[in-house]
């Protein structure tokens, strides 16, 4: 059985993190979810210090304080391989501790992306069920998420977790064409009761 689990990103991940990036530029697809890392593909090492500052942030009007994870899966064909356990790094997930004005009106408390090769594998749902775990325990009630209207595979999960549409409105992006946002929340609390069941065992220890 897969095994996944969230790490904090580490010197050791450099590579793989890297290549995670590599990946969505190839694949010309945008990304989210990441903490910036994105922003620092020359200077992963600068990335680390960002986080550590993300997480020790007072939030204000402009930036607010956050965890960033990757999301593991464990690769037991490697593992057999190599002899020893061997991780891959499938997706991204960006917690927000606290939401200012510009997170409460587009973004919310959880952003996250799955590398392109691995999608459609119901992946995201165990990087979202795992997000909500984190979540809980910074005392965090009510999960707020957003996605575009139209981005079929984010609505999925958000609802597969227990999502509930609160509204949706019209907006504009870098003068990118109109599009429509939805807001949802999820009660993280019966969110991860009622989920454990599926998600849990599949969860590395």
């Amino acid at each position: 059985m897969e095994k996944f689990r969230l790490v904090r990103p580490q010197i050791i991940h450099k590579e793989m993190a890297l290549d995670y990036l590599e990946e969505f530029r190839k694949k010309q697809s945008e990304i989210h979810g990441v903490g910036g890392l994105d922003r620092f593909a020359d200077d992963y090492e600068g990335w680390l210090e960002k986080l550590e500052e993300d997480r020790r942030r007072e939030a204000n009007e402009e930036l607010v304080p956050a965890e960033t994870f990757f999301l593991m899966k464990h690769d037991a064909a490697l593992s057999h391989r190599l002899q020893v356990d061997a991780e891959r790094l499938v997706g991204m997930i960006n917690i927000r501790l606290k939401l200012n004005d510009a997170l409460w009106y587009h973004g919310g408390h959880i952003g996250y992306s799955i590398r392109p090769s691995e999608r459609r594998k119901g992946y995201n749902k165990i990087n979202l069920y795992l997000a909500l775990n984190c979540v809980m325990m910074h005392g965090i009630e009510m999960a707020l998420m957003s996605c575009d209207k139209f981005n079929i595979g984010s609505q999925k999960t958000i609802r597969a977790l227990g999502g509930k549409q609160l509204h949706e409105y019209s907006y504009r992006e870098d003068g990118n064409r109109p599009s429509i946002m939805q807001h949802y929340g999820i009660d993280v609390a019966e969110a991860v009761t009622k989920y454990a069941p599926i998600y849990g065992p599949i969860v590395a220890d």
